[in-house]
C-alpha cells in the first residue's frame, strides 16, 4: 500500500495543497493497480479529486504535518496501514518511521537561496533550524522529487544531493472548466467594459507584486479602462505593495481581493485580459500555466524555472524592469493579433503538462522504491 500525506490540502489551498490535489486526481485517472491511501487533509476536496476510484482510500489524520505531534503520530498510522512507501508533498516525512521508505517533494530552495524574498518567514528567521530540518529530511528520504530541471540543479548544486537521488517530475494543470468572468465581475462590481490585468498567488516579496503595481500605474496612464486585480490571501507580514497601491495615482483601479475559492479564481482568470506574473524566483510556476490553460495571455518574469515551464508561449521580461513589464502588458492590451498568438501558444504549452502524466511518473517511482 502507498500512503500519501494529504494534510497540506486545507480549505484555503496553498501551492502544495494544489499540487497534492492534482496528484490525487491524476492517480485516480490513471487507476493504478496498487492501493493508495491519502492521509488527512480536507476530506471533501480529496474525495472529489479521487473521483470514486476504487483503489484509493482516505484516512483522517488531524495533526499538522510539520508539528511535533504530527511527527509522532504518523509512524503509528503508517504501521497500522502496513504502508510500503510514504510520500510527503513537502519536507515533512516522519523521521521516526525508519522502516517505511519515504519520498519527499522539494518544490524550491527559496528560504536558502533567496532569504531576502521571505524576510519575515520563520524559515528565514530560524535559518539554522530550517537548514538542519532540511538536511534531516534529505537524509531520511529514499528518493526526492522536484518539479523542474531548474529546481533539480538547485538541489544538486546547492543542497549537495547526488543526482541519482533527485527525480524531476513536472506538475500538471487541469484544463479550465467552461465558464466566463461574470461570477467574479458581479461579486466585485466590475463592469464588462473594464479590462482586467490579474495576478493570483502569494504576496511574499519574491513574488514582486510591488513592481507589478508600479508597472500598472504606467499602464493606467495610457489605458484608463484597465484595472489591476491581485488575488491571493492577504499576508499581514508583507503589506508594502498594498500600501503602495493605496497611495499611488491608480489606487481606484487596483483591487486586492484576498483569498479566492476555486470557482472565483477560475472566474477571475476568465475575466482577465492579461495575467501578469513578475516573480523573481519559482520552483515551477503553476499560476501562469493555469492562466494559459484558461486562454489568458501571460506576461512573466524571465527568472528561475519560468522560461523552462512557460517556454516561448508567453512574454518574458526582466521582473525588475518596470518599463519593460508595463510595455509588455500594453502590447497585449493593444495588439489583437499578438493576443491571439499568445493565447493559442499558451493553450498548446499548457496542454503538455497533465496531472495524469505527472501521476504516472510518481507511481513509477513508488513502484521502483517498493521493489528495492
Amino acid at each position: 500500500m502507498i500512503a500519501i500525506d494529504g494534510r497540506f490540502v486545507t480549505d484555503e489551498l496553498s501551492g502544495i495543497g494544489r499540487y497534492t490535489l492534482g496528484l490525487v486526481s491524476g492517480l485516480a485517472e490513471a487507476n493504478p493497480p496498487q492501493r493508495i491511501t491519502i492521509l488527512g487533509g480536507h476530506e471533501p476536496m480529496i474525495r472529489s479529486a479521487m473521483c470514486g476510484c476504487d483503489t484509493m482510500d482516505f484516512v483522517p489524520a488531524a495533526e499538522r504535518p510539520l508539528s511535533l505531534r504530527g511527527q509522532c503520530a504518523l509512524p503509528g498510522i503508517l504501521r497500522r496501514l502496513r504502508a510500503r512507501v510514504f510520500h510527503s508533498p513537502y519536507l515533512s516525512a516522519p523521521l521516526l518511521a525508519r522502516r517505511i521508505p519515504s519520498i519527499i517533494t522539494v518544490h524550491d530552495l527559496i528560504p536558502e537561496r533567496h532569504p531576502e524574498g521571505l524576510p519575515r518567514a520563520w524559515k528565514v528567521k530560524a535559518a539554522p533550524l530550517w537548514r538542519a530540518w532540511c538536511r534531516a529530511q534529505y537524509r531520511r528520504a529514499i528518493a526526492i522529487i522536484t518539479v523542474s530541471d531548474f529546481s533539480r540543479r538547485e538541489l544538486i548544486e546547492h543542497a549537495k544531493l547526488t543526482p541519482d537521488k533527485v527525480t524531476r517530475i513536472y506538475n500538471g494543470v487541469h484544463p479550465a472548466p467552461a465558464g466566463d468572468g461574470v461570477l467574479f465581475r458581479r461579486r466585485f462590481g466590475i463592469k464588462d467594459t473594464v479590462r482586467i490585468i490579474s495576478y493570483v498567488g502569494r504576496h511574499d516579496p519574491y513574488k514582486n507584486i510591488a513592481s507589478l503595481v508600479r508597472a500598472f500605474e504606467r499602464v493606467h496612464e495610457s489605458c484608463s479602462d484597465a484595472m489591476l486585480v491581485i488575488g491571493g490571501g492577504l499576508d499581514p507580514r508583507y503589506p508594502e505593495a498594498r500600501e503602495m497601491a493605496e497611495r499611488g495615482p491608480a489606487r481606484d483601479a487596483i483591487l486586492f481581493t484576498g483569498y479566492l475559492d476555486e470557482p472565483m479564481r477560475i472566474s477571475l482568470l476568465r475575466a482577465s485580459a492579461v495575467f501578469a506574473f513578475p516573480s523573481r524566483y519559482e520552483g515551477f510556476g503553476l499560476p501562469p500555466l493555469e492562466a494559459m490553460a484558461a486562454g489568458v495571455p501571460v506576461v512573466a518574469g524571465n527568472a528561475a524555472s519560468l522560461p523552462e515551464v512557460l517556454g516561448d508561449a508567453v512574454t518574458l521580461v526582466d521582473p525588475d524592469d518596470i518599463e519593460g513589464l508595463a510595455g509588455a502588458i500594453l502590447d497585449l492590451l493593444r495588439d489583437a493579433s499578438l493576443r491571439a498568438r499568445r493565447i493559442e501558444a499558451g493553450l498548446n504549452q499548457a496542454a503538455k503538462f497533465t496531472w495524469q502524466r505527472c501521476a504516472e511518473e510518481h507511481f513509477a517511482l513508488y513502484e521502483q522504491v517498493m521493489q528495492n
